[in-house]
Formats: C-alpha cells, sequence, structure tokens
C-alpha cells in the first residue's frame, strides 16, 4: 500500500488535500489486483473556468504477458465538482490498458475507457469511448 498526500491552493485562496492511496495484490496465475483512489485539483481538463475538485477510484486486474508486455482491464468511478458553475460530474466506466516497456525508464500505454457521465445541473448523460497512447517514464 503506497499514500501520498499534499495540499493544493487556488487563486481563491481555498485549500484542499491532495492525495492519492494504491494498492496491489499478486494473485495465482501471474495476476495482481490493484487498486487507486485520489482526489486533487484539475485545472486542465475540466469545462470550468476555475477548477475543478476531482476523486477518481479504479479497481484493475491485470497480468504480464511477456517479460516487457502486460494487459489489463478495471473499471472506474469519478466525481468531479466544478467550482465555479457549482455542478457535479458523474462518470462511471470500464478500460482495457496494454503497456509495453521499451527501454528499464520508458513504457508505451494504449488504454481504452468506456465511460457514462451525468452532469447534474443540466441533467445531461453522455456515453463515450476515449483512446489514449502514450508515455510513462519512471524517475
Amino acid at each position: 500500500v503506497d499514500v501520498v498526500g499534499a495540499t493544493q491552493e487556488l487563486r481563491t485562496q481555498r485549500w484542499r488535500p491532495t492525495w492519492q492511496v494504491t494498492f496491489g495484490k499478486p494473485l495465482p496465475h501471474g495476476f495482481e489486483l490493484r487498486g487507486t483512489y485520489f482526489g486533487r485539483y484539475e485545472t486542465s481538463e475540466t469545462d470550468d473556468p476555475l477548477a475543478s475538485w476531482l476523486q477518481r477510484a479504479e479497481l484493475e486486474l491485470g497480468m504480464k504477458v511477456r517479460e516487457n508486455l502486460g494487459i489489463a482491464s478495471g473499471i472506474f468511478y469519478e466525481l468531479k465538482d466544478n467550482l465555479l458553475y457549482e455542478n457535479q460530474e458523474r462518470r462511471k466506466g470500464v478500460y482495457a490498458e496494454a503497456t509495453y516497456n521499451a527501454t528499464k525508464s520508458m513504457a508505451i500505454v494504449v488504454r481504452v475507457d468506456v465511460s457514462e457521465t451525468f452532469k447534474t445541473v443540466i441533467d445531461e448523460r453522455e456515453h463515450t469511448v476515449d483512446a489514449f497512447v502514450g508515455l510513462r517514464a519512471k524517475i
């Protein structure tokens, strides 16, 4: 179990904790159960001009296919409070991910999320499929 904590201050002089809790449990036949729960300010991926307070929980089952290739699938639930608009977004979904360790310090990650989002103030539901390709560095 890993626990990380800090604080963030926003332009409004409002302080909130930033935190993350993760765990991993090896299972038989090379599988691993992992979980993450975090909370933080989100300023880049938000409709709110001020910021959003994001909390997200993930539960994932993964395995190593080869020494340098891992696959995983999981579920997630997140709450995003838009601070200026006073709207809450509730998002839930499933995801699948493949990680290829290109070097000891860099991995290529491909991920697909299928989710449903409910925006409370405007009473809107969205169904989305998102695909991500990225690099993960160990520093």
